[in-house]
């Protein structure tokens, strides 16, 4: 190291710890990136289990309504021939079979309303659910390519800094001597 004075050693040695800094910084980048990804991906995946347990709630209570809505028919049917009865009239009469028919198609078409309604809701619920997914991956793709984008650009500081820092030694060795 002859010919070369301290400020030109501390020179090389404040350009190498930049450069080092710069290039731990790139990997940085790109860890933070990772993380991030993974947890919008996680984040996603959490609110679509949510959603799938919706979708079985929407479900099991249109299974419900849907009873509950046969029920109501039959109910219906049954008031009829009580009160078909209580007027003295028969329970074969056309106009009484008529009304049962018609509550009886009442309560099935009322049943099937609700178990198509709770059908829809859960699959709107459960599409909702993997859109979110779709969406986590997409923005995971853009978070990870920016990390990439970063560390690129702190990998290229650090070549310049190196650079630099190479010219400025050279240099100054060439003019101490």
């Amino acid at each position: 190291m002859a010919g070369q004075s301290t400020p030109t050693i501390l020179s090389g040695a404040t350009t190498l710890a930049g450069t080092y800094a710069q290039l731990e910084a790139a990997e940085d980048a790109k860890n933070i990136s990772k993380i991030n990804a993974l947890n919008t991906q996680r984040v996603a995946k959490y609110n679509a289990i949510i959603a799938n347990r919706a979708a079985g709630q929407k479900e099991a209570a249109s299974q419900i309504a849907a009873r509950e809505s046969r029920r109501q028919g039959r109910l219906m049917e049954s008031r009829v021939l009580a009160l078909a009865a209580a007027s003295g009239g028969s329970a074969m009469d056309s106009d009484v079979m008529n009304a049962i028919a018609g509550f009886a198609q009442e309560g099935d078409l009322a049943a099937r309303t609700d178990l198509y309604e709770g059908s829809e809701a859960a699959r709107t619920l459960r599409a909702q659910g993997e859109m979110g997914i779709y969406d986590a991956n997409v923005a995971a793709a853009n978070i990870l390519y920016e990390g990439e984008v970063k560390a690129s650009k702190y990998k290229s500081a650090a070549l310049g800094t190196f650079l630099s820092g190479a010219t400025s030694m050279a240099t100054k060795y060439y003019e101490d001597e």
